[in-house]
């Protein structure tokens, strides 16, 4: 599940938390250019039982890139691209739940599918 945990509108920097269903808990921070709809996020910090994991994000560089996009028969949106990182391919994540209009940050709990 990733989590949109803050969003500077001024300078477009987003925090976030990604955790995974074994646990493992990444930090992420990065930017979301408006109008590319690109949102990079990078791990900062890393908590989680799988010290193997930890060791691989960090010497990894690990992030997520990709593109937020809004799917108007839903009233969802996706966040979907690649993941840099060694033995990583692409991902997809749609927010889940209500639709909720937010002007500053359209992503706000999402799960992966």
């Amino acid at each position: 599940m990733l989590s949109i945990t803050s969003y500077e509108a001024f300078n477009q920097r987003v925090n976030g938390t990604l955790i995974d269903h074994s646990g493992v808990e990444l930090k992420l921070a990065g930017t979301y250019k408006r109008e590319e709809s690109q949102l990079l996020l990078q791990v900062h910090q890393i908590r989680g039982p799988v010290e193997i994991f930890v060791n691989k994000f960090k010497m990894e560089n690990w992030a997520l890139d990709g593109h937020v996009s809004y799917i108007a028969s839903s009233s969802s949106f996706v966040y979907q691209g690649f993941v840099r990182g060694k033995g990583f391919g692409q991902f997809g994540l749609q927010r889940l739940g209500e639709f909720i209009k937010q002007s500053v940050s359209p992503l706000l709990s999402a799960q992966c599918y």
